[in-house]
């Protein structure tokens, strides 16, 4: 429980930086509704008096227009505090905490998304980001105002009887065990939940990610995939069906002895006291009320109480991924790279992993180089430009950009020197401009710059004919008159974007794999004539692009076995030397 607490109040702290309104609104909130409870439980007390011991209903009358009176005022007070404040200053907090996650996700490297274990907490993270923090604050306003009722209908049922008072502190106890039993057999089922859950979710995206309804219908996969997420959904139901009824169980005990200590008891002992004429019925029916109240506000309380535990187990999450070990990025670099530089680079992608994708690869390149790495699929390129572009760090060895570790750069100014084109390329439902730009249009000179790397990647000529230009939307999912970019028209876009930041080292991966060979060689020329100054690193399984390289590096089983112009590995007549004849030949028939 002790370390419940603390979570809480750090997850407290966290949400009051994030808007302190938030907190001034929960405030006004609990003391409007501990005004409410005192206003019923003495409202029950005077009418009765009226009735009973004045035996006047003129003094009831005006007792009661004056409550309802002032009960409208408070309804209207708290309303407008609950509905028109509260819902805005929790969509801020919500904001707010989703930039938070989203900047930590962005500042870990993909090795550390990839684990397991990091995954899950970005995944669970994420699902509540909508819900959580809205739902622990209720929580906490919730908690605080049974605690104000319970004071407030203590201090009138100590005027009476202060038997009472221990029956409420013992129905307390018992409900906060019981709810944290509660409390950690969700949690318990939830992690578990998230493993079947991920499954299911991911054969969802199948059935309406577009990149795979050409597959599954000329596969004929819909059947095999409905087989799968059947599965998945019974697993998730079998869960829940083992769990569920454990903790609906519980909860009913725990509700049970709420009301047997908190009102059956307390009835019990007024009824006995009625009997013996100590008690008479306006302070019996006042009592009684006034239990009543009580036996709710230790339930509520106890039940937050219960939320408390639960919303801990998923703030430690939180906290965990928050707190994930990031590697140190601080140096600043500019976008012009003299030298990059891999020193005896070692990794895997796995600690467990036995294999090396890259296997001890030195290398040095200059600024300006144009160097390309060929080799059969799986031999590590790709792997290598990722350790290149600082989306993974080596296992062992070093990577030098200017004399500096690229595990010590700051990865914002690393994006903008180095860019990149990867074999597969996305664009987002935006303009076309917002997606070169990564950002809304500002000036006349955004468009003048958007229109040149348009030009200078092969895809003016479509963008110009369209109505909107490039403000036109992709794809349909927000605009009815959104454009669909052909795979060889998405490179293009990829190649434009990379292109606009201007960076010292341009990376391309296969870019031209949508694309047929007269296109490739027409983007490769284009690219290495407006490139002269720019460092370019280049993945093709078409050796076409390769001649114009400086240096081609051909890779195995992580390790570059050959070195050289493609003059000098023709000479060599070695690995890459073989694979340039084959593809000649097959071109040639």
């Amino acid at each position: 429980m002790k370390e419940a607490v603390k979570v809480n109040m750090w997850y407290l702290k966290k949400l009051y930086q994030y808007d302190k309104k938030r907190f001034g609104s929960m405030t006004a909130l609990i003391i409007i509704r501990a005004i409410k409870t005192l206003l019923n439980v003495i409202t029950i007390k005077v009418a009765l008096e009226c009735v009973v011991k004045y035996n006047s209903f003129y003094y009831l009358l005006i007792f009661v227009v004056a409550e309802r009176i002032v009960s409208s005022l408070i309804a209207l007070i708290e309303n407008k505090i609950d509905w028109c404040n509260k819902e805005i200053q929790n969509n801020t907090i919500r904001q707010k905490l989703g930039e938070e996650i989203f900047c930590q996700a962005e500042r870990l490297s993909l090795e550390q998304l990839d684990h397991a274990k990091t995954y899950d907490q970005y995944k669970i993270v994420l699902e509540e980001i909508g819900t959580r923090s809205g739902s622990f604050l209720q929580c906490i306003e919730n908690f605080f105002t049974g605690i104000c009722n319970i004071m407030v209908t203590m201090i009138f049922v100590l005027t009476l009887d202060m038997r009472f008072i221990l029956i409420a502190v013992i129905s307390a106890c018992v409900g906060a065990i019981v709810g944290g039993k509660i409390a950690q057999k969700e949690i318990e089922k939830r992690e578990e939940l998230i493993r079947y859950e991920r499954k299911r979710d991911y054969i969802k995206r199948i059935f309406y990610v577009p990149e795979y309804n050409e597959m599954t219908r000329l596969t004929n996969a819909n059947e095999f995939l409905l087989h799968k997420y059947d599965k998945s959904v019974s697993d998730v139901k079998n869960v829940l069906h083992i769990c569920q009824p454990q903790i609906a169980h519980l909860n009913d005990l725990n509700t049970m002895q709420i009301f047997v200590l908190n009102f059956g008891i307390s009835a019990l002992l007024m009824a006995r006291d009625i009997a013996a004429g100590t008690v008479g019925v306006s302070a019996f029916t006042s009592v009684m009320f006034a239990c009543s109240t009580l036996s709710g506000s230790v339930g509520w309380v106890s039940n937050e109480l219960s939320e408390m535990r639960k919303h801990a187990l998923y703030i430690e999450k939180l906290q965990s991924f928050l707190n994930e070990t990031k590697k140190k990025s601080s140096t600043l670099m500019p976008s012009e790279v003299n030298d990059i530089n891999l020193q005896n680079v070692h990794f895997h992608y796995s600690a467990n992993a036995t294999r090396e994708v890259t296997d001890g690869i030195s290398l040095h390149i200059k600024k300006g180089e144009k160097i390309a790495f060929v080799g059969e699929n799986g031999a590590g390129k790709t792997t290598l430009i990722k350790l290149i572009e600082g989306l993974y760090y080596p296992t062992e060895g070093k990577i030098l950009i200017d004399g500096i570790s690229i595990e010590q750069l700051d990865k914002k100014s690393l994006r903008h020197s180095i860019a990149a084109v990867m074999q597969k390329s996305v664009h987002y439902s935006f303009t076309i401009a917002e997606n070169i730009l990564l950002r809304e249009v500002q000036s006349d000179e955004d468009r003048k710059r958007v229109k040149q790397v348009l030009e200078e990647s092969g895809l003016w000529d479509r963008v110009s004919k369209l109505p909107k230009g490039i403000d036109s939307v992709l794809g349909k999912e927000f605009d009815e008159d959104g454009i669909e970019l052909s795979g060889g028209e998405s490179q293009k876009l990829a190649i434009a974007r990379a292109l606009y930041e201007n960076a010292g080292v341009l990376i391309l991966d296969e870019p031209a794999n949508s694309l047929d060979p007269l296109a490739e060689a027409e983007m490769y020329d284009r690219m290495f004539a407006t490139g002269k100054d720019r460092t370019m690193i280049l993945i093709s399984h078409r050796l076409y692009s390769t001649r114009k390289a400086d240096r081609i590096c051909y890779i195995e089983n992580g390790k570059v076995i050959e070195e050289g112009t493609h003059t000098e590995l023709m000479r060599i007549n070695g690995k890459y030397a073989e694979m340039y004849k084959l593809q000649t030949q097959l071109y040639a028939v």
